[in-house]
Order: structure tokens, then sequence, then C-alpha cells
């Protein structure tokens, strides 16, 4: 196959009907024909052309890494020292989660590639799949730090309607929710700190939502808040006691909301948790009723306790039967390395799991090296067999041996030139044999050689002996098959007595029948050879040499099927293993069929060798599905900004739910493109939330312009504004955008005075006025508008300057965060204008 059939194979799953196009709009610029395609300028079609292209169609981290691999493919990539750094920098990353089952299988794969590697083994394979789990792994991460922005805006939420009522709980509720603000502002998950700061935030939100409460009693200060004694000591705790009997059914509503949001979000942490142990059918029905209850709107109590100590009891047995299962598959590999067996993989992935039982953590992989150890069990049986055919062998060509040169010793006094030449190379075969070599395809030429010199022989001398060796060494030539062992050692025994003319006719239908039986056999094999998806080249030649006269070794293609069907049935495995694994990452988006499918040829792998294209199909549309989602989010929620920036003034509790959800999608939509498709599921969810809000908020609007219509026609917003006084925007909250990891200085100044932010001790305002002004000049003398952003690269970062009338927005950020920033830039400029 060419370069270019190579490259338009691999990308029409990826590109569809624009593939062709592509392609050609790519060897027009190199001014190539398809044929004259080479490697170097496949490359720069890949990253000139292909990869703007594939940017239309998925996120540009995703459109880079196909690329990578095409370039890999092509032998165009970076070296694998380098892309193994690559991986290493970002395995020290995930560090902190080592529980996942996608970090222990990019930390085995890395120890894997550097023991590869050492021994020069070609790893391409290996990396590319280390590089597809560290996209998994960055989704993964980037669904659970979406997850705990959601969390951060629930929680700011639940500390502004509970701060009023004071004391240590509500000090250590604050404390929290700065240490998961750090956290998120470094990219780090704090599940700890999550899952505490939840709890005292329900508590204290039931504290609120009540009026009867008990041990303690509130107080009512100066100013009429409820607070709780703040004599109690830091640590010290109190037990929230609420008479629901006494509670009005708004109140009792309320209390039941919230035990409903923190029993929905428990289960969600534990589904996520013990996600293995929910495989088991007991477990999962137990979690469906919960859900269900969940979802019928009652809350679910103690049930939710006992199923969390069900849940622990069924890790430890978990972990118990897994130690078990690891402690067999170590003996039995220490058994099989003292045999002598390289145990290569296997051992390093065990490793892992013996590091990740001590963790107590239950690990996936055993199924697989389960697998991998039964494999090499397998191949030890298999050396032990071949090492006894290989003793049989050698034994059979020392008899050929003997056998040939007792046949031919009465015709050297005179040899024929094919005499000599069959002397010759039966010397050759004398040596491999005394040399322990075992040549099969030798062995059996020589076999059909003798016979047909006995046969050449006995036509130029007369001798009945001379026959009767014809006879028999065309007999002995006949392969071994079952069907005529019987019929061949009963000719051998007659030749012995009966004189050769009457048994040659018998010698030759017997050949005939050894023909058509061999005929037969190498059909039945080159079919199972295509059934495996193996190459035919073997069975051909054999073929041929059948045609040729000469008898194949069908021990040997036998044998060969059998190390290549097993070759490429563990290659087959390892990739199902990838497609799983990339299929986990689509569930919620129709990556379950494919994942069912991929679970079903794994189970048949002993059978048959499945065609795979579909599977690359399959995961190419999932893959455009995401992208399409992502696009397709991004658009709605701009709708809903702009929409909530006509309707938020109404104000009460709609605009306000409407105001916490939207300080989340905030947040989210920033890593939208890193996000992989649990994430943007949650990111989807919460945006169906907030439009539902957002529906509700515009039939509150339009009520309150059909009340100003009939007063006298006078404006909402002027009839809005007799009672809320304008609100300016949080100056410091408009630079929370700016302010993410790899921004250096994000600083607000007017007239020299800092606004917002913290001006860095090399900031100084005169020059940033001065670098305005200089800008403005500049337009002025070249005739275009006033300049509205002015970028100044520096060898590591870029400072980014933002005229906003009297003020000016000052960025100091990497190189790499620049297209970024001035993405937020354009999107917060009326903002910032206004602040």
């Amino acid at each position: 196959m060419s370069i270019y059939e190579t490259l338009r194979t691999q990308l029409e799953p990826l590109l569809g009907p624009r593939t062709e196009a592509v392609l050609q709009e790519g060897l027009k610029r190199l001014q190539l024909s398809p044929e004259a395609l080479t490697p170097p300028q496949a490359a720069q079609i890949l990253k000139r052309v292909v990869y703007r292209e594939l940017q239309g169609v998925m996120s540009p981290a995703e459109a880079k890494r196909q690329v990578q691999a095409l370039l890999d493919a092509l032998g165009e990539g970076p070296p694998a020292e380098a892309r193994l750094a690559e991986l290493e920098a970002g395995l020290k990353r995930f560090n902190l989660y080592f529980e996942w089952p996608e970090v222990q299988r990019l930390r085995g794969l890395v120890q894997l590639i550097r023991r590869e590697l050492a021994e020069g083994r070609d790893v391409h394979e290996l990396l590319t799949e280390g590089h597809e789990l560290l996209e998994i792994l960055e989704e993964k991460l980037q669904s659970a730090l979406l997850r705990q922005a959601r969390d951060i805006s629930d929680l700011e939420a639940a500390f502004e309607r509970v701060k009023t009522v004071g004391g240590p709980k509500v000090r250590r509720l604050e404390a929290l929710i700065h240490q998961i603000q750090e956290a998120q502002a470094q990219e780090t998950l704090a599940p700890a700190e999550v899952e505490r700061a939840r709890a005292l935030a329900a508590e204290l939100r039931k504290l609120v939502e009540s009026s009867v409460i008990q041990t303690p009693a509130p107080n009512e200060n100066e100013e009429g808040l409820i607070t709780v004694d703040d004599s109690l000591a830091e640590d010290e705790e109190f037990e929230l006691v609420i008479d629901l009997d006494q509670l009005t059914p708004e109140q009792a509503g309320r209390i039941k909301e919230i035990d409903l949001a923190e029993d929905r979000r428990r289960l969600e942490v534990l589904a996520e948790r013990y996600a293995l142990l929910l495989e088991r059918e007991e477990l999962r029905q137990e979690h469906a009723a919960l859900t269900a209850q969940l979802e019928a709107g009652e809350p679910l109590g103690d049930a939710l306790e006992a199923f969390e100590a069900r849940l622990q009891e069924a890790h430890r047995e978990a972990l118990a039967e897994a130690r078990a299962r690891y402690e067999w598959l170590a003996e039995r590999l220490r058994a099989l390395e003292a045999a002598g067996v390289d145990p290569g993989p296997v051992r390093t992935r065990l490793e892992l799991v013996k590091e990740s039982l001590d963790a107590r953590v239950l690990p996936k992989e055993l199924p697989d090296l389960e697998q991998a150890v039964a494999a090499l069990e397998a191949q030890l049986n298999a050396q032990k067999k071949a090492q006894a055919q290989r003793e049989t062998r050698l034994k059979a060509q020392r008899a050929f041996i003997e056998e040939a040169r007792a046949a031919t010793a009465p015709y050297r006094d005179a040899p024929t030139p094919e005499l000599t030449a069959f002397l010759e190379a039966l010397e050759q075969l004398e040596a491999r044999t005394r040399a322990g070599e075992v040549d099969e395809a030798q062995l059996a030429h020589l076999k059909n050689a003798l016979a047909q010199l006995l046969a050449d022989l006995s036509h130029q001398r007369e001798g009945v002996e001379l026959k009767r060796a014809h006879l028999r060494a065309a007999l002995q030539a006949l392969p071994d098959l079952p069907e005529l062992a019987e019929a061949r050692d009963a000719l051998l025994a007659e030749l012995e007595t009966t004189p050769p003319e009457a048994l040659a006719e018998r010698v030759e239908a017997l050949a005939q029948r050894a023909r058509a039986q061999v005929h037969e056999c190498l059909q039945a094999l080159r079919a199972q050879a295509e059934r495996y998806r193996l190459p035919l080249e073997p069975f051909t030649a054999a073929e041929a040499q059948l045609a040729a006269g000469e008898f194949p070794d069908l021990t040997a293609l036998e044998r060969h099927l059998t190390e290549a069907f097993e070759a490429r049935k563990e290659e087959v495995r390892e990739l199902l293993n990838r497609f799983e694994a990339a299929a986990q990452s689509y569930k919620g988006l129709g990556g379950e069929p494919l994942l069912q499918r991929i679970q079903e040829l794994k189970a048949r792998l002993d059978e048959e060798i499945p065609d795979l294209t579909p599977l690359r199909d399959a995961l190419a549309q999932l893959q455009r599905r995401k992208q399409e989602l992502r696009t397709a989010l991004r658009r709605r929620y701009d709708h809903l900004r702009k929409a909530y920036a006509t309707y938020q003034r109404v104000g009460g509790e709609t605009a306000h739910q409407l105001g916490v959800l939207l300080n989340f999608l905030d947040s989210g939509v920033a890593r939208l493109d890193r996000l992989g498709v649990k994430g943007l599921l949650e990111f989807q969810r919460a945006l169906e939330e907030a439009e539902r809000y957002l529906a509700q908020l515009e039939l509150e609007y339009t009520a309150a312009q059909q009340v100003a219509q009939e007063l006298q026609g006078a404006d909402l917003d002027q009839l809005l504004s007799v009672f809320t006084p304008e609100e300016r925007p949080n100056r410091a909250a408009l630079l929370e955008p700016f302010q993410i990891r790899g921004v250096d200085a994000a600083v607000l100044l007017e007239n020299g005075r800092v606004l917002a932010g913290e001006r860095p001790p090399w900031l100084e305002p005169a020059l940033v006025e001065a670098l305005v002004e200089d800008a403005q000049a500049l337009g002025a003398e070249i005739g275009t508008p006033a300049a509205k952003l002015i970028v100044l690269t520096l060898p590591d970062h870029a400072l980014i300057v933002v005229p906003l009338k009297t003020r000016q927005l000052v960025l100091l950020a990497e190189k790499a965060l620049l297209s970024k920033l001035v993405h937020q830039v354009e999107r917060s400029y009326a903002a910032l204008l206004d602040a």
C-alpha cells in the first residue's frame, strides 16, 4: 500500500467524504502526484493541511494526537526517548490519583517502555497507547475538576445563606471552601475537603431553614441574627436535632430538598469510588433501587449508610480475593521463570498489581494477567513439545541419511551429476544434524530428490534391488498422514518379498491419494489462516511446492499457523484493551454498544481474530459526536448568558439560583475543550437546569412587564430601579477569568491607581499609560481606529494591555495562553468598560 493510500485509509474514519479533497489540496500545494509522495512530504501535508481540517471536527488536542499518531506511523515523529519523556512528565501530574485504574496502567506502560527501549525493541505501539491513556486521564481530571467547580459554586451559595449563623462550624466551612478554591486554582482535586464541606453546609443550611432547634438553643444578637454559641471550641462538635413535627410544611420541604441533594451527591461519589464492585448484580440492583427512591423524591436516610457499609465490606472481600489471585499468579510466574521462560511485561504488570493491593485499591488487570500467564504456560508447554518433536525430527534426519547413503552406495563408483549434487546436499544435512539443527524443508526436499534420483537410475540400469530402492524411497517420501500410514506400512512390508513391478502401480496410486490429501489439508490451513487474518504467503509457497511434485511439510505449516495465531491473538487482545479503554470514556454518548461488542470479541478471541476496522470507525464516529456536543453546548451557553443579561434585573429566587448555576457554567466553559464525555454530560445537565430557570425567569420578566404596562406604560427598568439601586460590577470578580494557571499578573489600573488585583513590583503605571499613548499615536499615524489590545511578546511570556477609557487591564502570562486570554478579553470587554 502506497503512502497516499495509507493516509487515505487512516483519515477516512476521521474526515469522511472530505478525505480525498483534503489530501488532494495538500498534494497540489506540494505539486506532487499521489505516487510520488514520500514520508517527509506526507508529514508536511499532515501538519499544514490535515491538522487544520481535523480541528473542524474535534478539539485541537485530539487533532494533535491523531496527527502525531500518523506521523509516528510514517516514521516522521519525534524520537521514542522524547515521547517517553513526555509520558513521564504527564504521569507526574496524576501521581496524586494512584487509585485510578488508568494511572496504574500508565505507570506500567512507562516502566515497560523503559525496559523495551533498553533492549532495543520497537515501542511505537506502546507509546501510542501511553499517549491515548494520558489523554483519557486528562479528560477524567477535567471532568472531576468541573464537578469540583460545581461543588465550589454550591458551597459558596450555601455559605452566603448560613454565614449569619456564626460559630466555629461556619468558620470551619469558610476555611474548607478556601482550601478547595486553592486546590481548584492549581487544578488539583480535594475530595476529602469537599465531602466535609458539603456535610457542614447541609447541616448549617438545615439550621437556617428550621426555627425549632435543640442542642444548642439559638440566641438572637443585637442585629437580630441567629447565632450558635461562639464559646464552643473550634474542634468541639454539637449535634443538630430538628423536631420535624413542629416545622411548617414549607420548612420541612426545604429541609427535605437539602437531604435529597446531599443523598444524591453521596450516592454519586459511592458509585464512582466503588465502580468495579457495582458490576456485581446484587450491588447494582441495590444501587438502582436507591437511585429510583431519590428520583421519587424520597431521602435515603439510614439506607444510604447501610449501602455504604455493604460496599465497604464487599471491597474488603474483593481485596482479599484479588490478593489470593495475585499470589497464585505470582507463584505460577516464579515457576515459569525457573523453567527459563521470559515473563516480559507480565512481571512489570504483576508488580503494579501488588502496589495497588498494598494501597487497598482494586486492580482491574487481574483477568488480563491471568490470560497472559496462561499464555506463558502454554508457551512453555509448546516449547517442551517442540523439544520432543525436535528430537524426533533429528532422529528421522539421521535415519534418512543412513538410508540414503545405503540406497546410493552401489552407484558411487560412476556417479552422475545428479547423484553428486544429491550427495553434497546430503552431507550438508548431515553436518546440520550433527550440530543439532532441524531442517525440515531440506529433509522433505531430499526425500523427494532421492525418489526421483533412484527412478532415473532405475531407467539407466536394470536391477531388481534398484527398483525396490526406488519404490521404498517414494513411499518414505510420502507425508505422515494418519489416513495413509497403514497402507504405506503394508506396501513397505510387501516390498521386501514381492517383485517391484507388481507394486509400482499401487505405490503410484498411494502417491496420488497423498497429493489429494495434502491438497485438502493445505486448503483447510489456508482457510484457517484467512479466518485468523494471517499472511497467506507460506501456504501459497506450499501449494506451488506440491504442484512441482514435492510434498510440503504439513507439520511445520501447522506449527507456523499456531504460533502466528497466538502472536496475532495477543496483539489483537492489546488493541481491544485499548479500544475498550477508549469506549469506556464514551459511556453516556453511545459508547455502551461498542463496549459490549468489544467484550464479545474478547470472549471469542480464542476462536477467531476479528476485523478491527468497524471498531475504529465506531470510535471515530463517537469522537465526532463528542465534538458536535461540545460545539452545541458552547452555543447554548452563549445564548443563556445573553438572555440572562436581559432578564436578571427581575431579581428574586429564580434569578439567584440561575446566577449560582451560571457561576459554575462560567468556570466550566473555560475548560470545555479539555472535557471528556462525562464532563460534557455534567455540563449539559447543569445547562439544562439553567435553561429551565431561564424559562421561569423569562415568564417572571414578562409578567413584570405586563404589570409595568398596566402602571400607565412605565418602563420595567425604571420601575425596578425605584426599588433596586444600580449595581456596578464587582471589579475583583471581573479579573477571575484571567486568574488561571500560567498568568503571573492580572491588574486593573486607573490614573495610576490599582482598582483590582495586585500590582507586581515591576509594573509602573506611568509606563503602561505611555505604552497606550504610543499605540494610539501609531494608530492615528497609519489611519486606523484606536487600539483595543496591545501585545508585547517576550522570550517566554506575553504582556497584554487592554485600554479601557481611563483604565487599563494589564496581564502577564505564558505565551501558550495568549490566544485563550485574547478570547477572554473579547468576551469580557463590555463588562470591563462598565466596571
